[in-house]
């Protein structure tokens, strides 16, 4: 039977990187982005995704989450409170809202794959609400790796990527110094069919490079 895997941001960067990978691997995919009208600040669109994916499939033996958003690269004495509520409503809530929906579709040995950041580990200066938000990631994933024994969960970081949302955040970095979205991809694939990562690790792609 063939796996079955849903990807939220699954139109640009790493999650479509992914999200073709998959299917040439002969998964079958699914997945929700803006530009699929999916709105991963509302639970009842993220919801209705990953019902409609799950019935029309059987089941959901993985989910991957990619879908996120920098937000204002300043100190946060220049962070207004409506642009770090933007960044939370995206980034912890649409993480949230994935989590929630997913659950109690999951079938089998079923995995939840997050994707988090570096500084999502440790803050760093002029990061701060895209960092809170991946360090609340890292939180939700610890809570649903007790919470859902049977899920593996993994938290992810991809490290400095080629994608738009890197070019955003160092607009004059050279992206052919960086991975690709397609070697990431690739590194996630293998972290997937890879059992010996027990649910609640914390990995760093670049190690498996």
């Amino acid at each position: 039977m063939k796996k079955r895997a849903w990807i939220s941001g699954h139109s640009r960067g790493i999650g479509s990187a992914l999200y073709q990978l998959l299917e040439s691997q002969g998964w079958i995919v699914g997945g929700g982005s803006r530009s699929t009208g999916v709105d991963i600040t509302d639970l009842s669109s993220v919801e209705a995704s990953i019902d409609e994916f799950a019935r029309t499939h059987g089941g959901l033996d993985a989910v991957v989450h990619c879908a996120a958003m920098l937000g204002p690269r300043a100190e946060l004495s220049d962070v207004s409170t409506e642009e770090m509520r933007t960044v939370l409503d995206v980034n912890v809530l649409g993480t949230f809202h994935v989590i929630k929906a997913a659950g109690p579709r999951f079938t089998g040995a079923a995995q939840l794959l997050l994707l988090s950041s570096s500084v999502g580990r440790r803050g760093r200066a002029g990061w701060g609400p895209y960092s809170a938000s991946k360090h609340a990631l890292e939180g939700l994933a610890d809570t649903i790796a007790e919470e859902m024994p049977q899920v593996r969960v993994l938290s992810l970081n991809p490290g400095g990527t080629a994608t738009d949302m890197r070019a955003e955040a160092y607009p004059d970095e050279d992206p052919k110094t960086l991975p690709s979205a397609e070697e990431i991809a690739k590194v996630i694939f293998d972290l997937m069919n890879d059992a010996s990562h027990k649910s609640g690790s914390k990995l760093d792609c670049r190690d498996f490079l």
